[in-house]
């Protein structure tokens, strides 16, 4: 199962990024990916992930209001433990889309575990210290 939660922040053309994923997240799934919808175009993207939505790195409570670091609006909402980058492509604001393939092993003891996703995508369209454009949080849990 894949659920979104929290608010994205505003991209260019006033667009909010969407974290998704493509398919249903069961193990064995070799071309489960997830994907980040209504983004600016051909803009690098970083996708971060880990176990939480309520602490960052054990120390730090989330969801984070990120308005302290330059980027008024925009939240973190889980624990950037893990990161990929990637770029986005189409060809207007809010038309751009990223993937990262996330294939899930044949691994019994995976079912029920718990991966929280987040996508954070250049954008100069905005007024913020660091030009960074967040998606919503997507919870996913493996089954």
């Amino acid at each position: 199962m894949a659920l979104n939660f929290g608010d994205g922040c505003k991209g260019a053309g006033g667009y909010v990024p969407m974290a998704q994923s493509n398919v249903h997240p069961i193990v064995g799934t070799p071309f489960f990916q997830i994907e980040v919808v209504q983004a600016p175009s051909q803009a690098p993207a970083i996708l971060c992930w880990g176990l939480s939505d309520k602490m960052w790195a054990n120390t730090i409570p989330l969801p984070l209001d990120l308005r302290t670091l330059g980027m008024p609006g925009c939240t973190l909402y889980v624990d950037p433990y893990f990161v990929w980058g990637t770029a986005t492509v189409g060809g207007s604001p809010g038309n751009g889309k990223g993937i990262i393939p996330f294939p899930i092993p044949a691994v019994g003891s995976f079912i029920g575990l718990e991966l929280f996703f987040q996508w954070a995508i250049y954008d100069t369209s905005q007024s913020r210290s660091i030009p960074l454009t967040w998606s919503d949080g997507l919870r996913v849990i493996i089954g």
